[in-house]
Order: C-alpha cells, then sequence, then structure tokens
C-alpha cells in the first residue's frame, strides 16, 4: 500500500523581519485510498505541508517519504514515476 509519511517535519523561512516557523515537528502518515482534509486558519502552514509532500520544497529538518523512499534531494522527475 502506498503511503506518504511526514517525520517530524519541520520548515523555517526569513523574511525582513523574522524567522517563521511555517512548520514546527509535523509527524503524519497518509494512506492511499483514503480521502484527507488539510484545515487551519491563515497563516497555520497548510500550503508549506502540500509543498512538503509534493516535493517542491524541502523540510529544514525532518523526512518526507513515498512508501520507504526519502523524497529529498532526488529528482523531481522520479517523482512523477513512484507508482500512485
Amino acid at each position: 500500500m502506498n503511503t506518504i509519511t511526514l517525520t517530524n517535519v519541520k520548515y523555517d523561512y526569513k523574511t525582513k523581519y523574522q524567522t517563521v516557523h511555517a512548520l514546527n515537528g509535523a509527524d503524519y502518515k497518509f494512506n492511499r485510498g483514503t480521502f484527507y482534509a488539510v484545515m487551519g486558519k491563515s497563516g497555520s502552514g497548510k500550503t508549506t505541508l502540500l509543498s512538503m509532500i509534493a516535493g517542491l520544497d524541502n523540510p529544514t529538518t525532518g523526512e518526507v517519504y513515498i512508501d520507504e523512499t526519502n523524497i529529498a534531494g532526488i529528482d523531481r522527475n522520479l517523482l512523477k514515476t513512484i507508482d500512485r
């Protein structure tokens, strides 16, 4: 069964005035065939979370896996070939 697993995913970025902690230690497992809703107030990290899962951004710390494959640093074209 295909899964997407986040392990202690943190993502920080700097603005002109501060460091923003967009994700702070997210741990979750998403299973294939299950419907999920990502909900939260504005600025809570929803888009950042989805960018991590899609492989568009790499976490500051932590890991994102598709099945047993850590997607950090792999060629983005390979993400298209992982069995869905």
